[in-house]
């Protein structure tokens, strides 16, 4: 366990709690939360380096968590999904027909499940509505720190999809509908395969097998690209509280 003063972070126990290795975890705003293969969701007081809440959230293992807000944590296991409400301190069950889980992606309102290849469960407003696309999707980004932009009004949760096509389609979330597509972007780089994406505030952001990432700015309606330092790019991910991004290849390289 580790506790954080002066801004610098010390090891202050080793908890003999959980005796499994975390399966997946998150942090929000000094609290921490990992689940385990048994089901559990546990949350931890990092400033204060002792652990707070514990549930058993599911039978199966956890197999991944996000905070939606400070107060709700979003969760899905080998066969089921949900939400938990911490100053409630419930456990939320969400009743799909679309199976299980294979990914989880949120902004600071909006949550979006990913249920095999075709389905999305949209989580808001404390509901989940089901959405089908006609082609495969190989990655969801959710927009995070919403602000209006070239193409939306700013009122209303947005996400992009993009599909095994190499389209990526951006949608509006209204009145518990994903709009329309309002939008739809192609990689202009024929000879590679755009494999993920994330979205802050007017830019998004994809990157393919070849290591190059290029930038959307709905502002100013233009694109450029850069490349990393490594090729085939499988994760891509803004850090929440400021404007660094996270790159990750599929060898595990950082």
């Amino acid at each position: 366990m580790f506790a954080i003063k002066d801004d610098i972070p010390y090891v202050i126990a080793q908890s003999q709690i959980i005796p499994q290795i975390p399966t997946c975890y998150d942090f929000y705003d000094g609290i921490l939360a990992f689940g385990t293969p048994t089901g559990k969701i546990i949350f931890a007081d990092v400033s204060e380096g002792k652990y707070t809440q514990n549930y058993l959230a599911s039978s199966t293992s956890i197999e991944k968590i996000k905070f939606l807000t400070k107060d709700v944590l979003l969760w899905y296991s080998k066969t089921e999904c949900g939400s938990i409400n911490l100053p409630k301190r419930q456990v939320i069950p969400i009743h799909t027909r679309l199976g299980p889980a294979t990914d989880l992606i949120c902004s600071e309102e909006l949550g979006v499940f990913v249920h095999g290849k075709y389905d999305l469960g949209i989580f808001y407003d404390v509901k989940q509505k089901p959405m089908t696309l006609q082609t495969s999707i190989t990655a969801v980004a959710v927009q995070v720190s919403r602000i209006p932009a070239t193409c939306f009004q700013g009122d209303t949760p947005n996400f992009a999809v993009l599909l095994s096509t190499g389209e990526i389609q951006v949608y509006t979330y209204k009145n518990g509908i994903a709009q329309m597509p309002v939008l739809r972007l192609r990689n202009s780089r024929e000879n590679s395969r755009t494999t993920c994406l994330a979205w802050k505030g007017d830019c998004i952001i994809t990157a393919d097998t070849d290591g190059v990432i290029m930038f959307y700015d709905f502002a100013f309606g233009t694109s450029k690209q850069t490349y990393s330092p490594f090729i085939d790019i499988d994760r891509i991910e803004f850090e929440r509280s400021s404007s660094g991004l996270y790159v990750h290849a599929r060898d595990g390289k950082f």
